[in-house]
């Protein structure tokens, strides 16, 4: 099938939030990503693959040959975001998720992110979420949309396991059991490698000029922090760590009390 340049615009616009959230769908780009979302049952809405990679991979080509189109290089690289474009370009459709009270029944801890911006910052949280069994993320409206392209790319798969849901700050904390320590991630705070962390948790990561805004704030019961280093070897200059950085070393001390 040769890409239409109506195909091409559609696929284009997909770039922009307001028309992924308009036609649902979402773009995933080279073949690891998309064997992985394939592989964990999401719904597929196009493929678009080069006759070589359908050849390399003819077990899994065959059970989605209804879906898949066959390309070329060269409109590969009409439709591709990638520097280096890849052999295979998907769409898949939007997971629907409906916030409430429900997301509490295993005592299950969240990773709460208050307008992180940076597409990549979120992608690289939703990643860590999933390696550090956590398979929950709240965000606040205005954070960066989980279906950008940087996101999806920064995830590596990981948007699949886990469910990200969008809602004001108000209805999230209304609904929110009693017994979950809400903790916040700050410059100053209680040092994390000491904190008793607990499963019923809610982990919030400010916004990564901002951070924590006021109207989360109100909710946090815990400050926490990474304190930097205190080597005699080593004099740190840095002024703060990376959002997802920084969220996924807390992750890590969080996750040691999960088990």
């Amino acid at each position: 099938m040769a890409l239409s340049n109506r195909y091409i615009k559609l696929i284009n616009s997909l770039s922009i939030r307001k028309y992924r959230k308009k036609h649902q769908i979402f773009i995933a780009e080279g073949s690891k990503l998309v064997l992985d979302l394939i592989n964990a049952d999401m719904e597929i809405e196009s493929i678009f693959a080069t006759q070589e990679w359908i050849d390399e991979k003819k077990e899994i080509s065959a059970n989605i040959s209804q879906y898949i189109n066959i390309v070329n290089e060269q409109e590969i690289k009409k439709i591709s975001k990638l520097s280096s474009p890849s052999s295979v370009f998907a769409l898949f459709k939007y997971q629907h998720y409906v916030l409430n009270g429900d997301i509490f029944d295993q005592k299950r801890t969240i990773l709460f992110c208050d307008e992180i911006q940076d597409p990549g910052n979120l992608g690289s949280l939703i990643r860590s979420a999933d390696w550090f069994g956590i398979d929950t993320i709240v965000c606040t409206k205005n954070s960066a949309d989980c279906y950008n392209p940087k996101t999806i790319q920064a995830s590596m798969g990981s948007i699949a396991r886990v469910k990200v849901f969008y809602c004001e700050i108000d209805d999230f904390f209304g609904i929110l059991p009693e017994e979950y320590h809400v903790l916040g991630a700050y410059m100053e705070g209680e040092d994390v490698s000491k904190f008793p962390f607990k499963k019923e948790s809610v982990l919030i990561i400010g916004n990564e000029g901002k951070g924590i805004s006021l109207g989360v704030e109100k909710y946090i019961n815990h400050k926490i922090s990474l304190p930097q280093s205190k080597s005699p070897n080593k004099s740190s200059q840095a002024e703060s760590l990376n959002a997802s950085v920084a969220g996924s070393i807390i992750l890590y001390e969080l996750s040691k009390h999960l088990k």
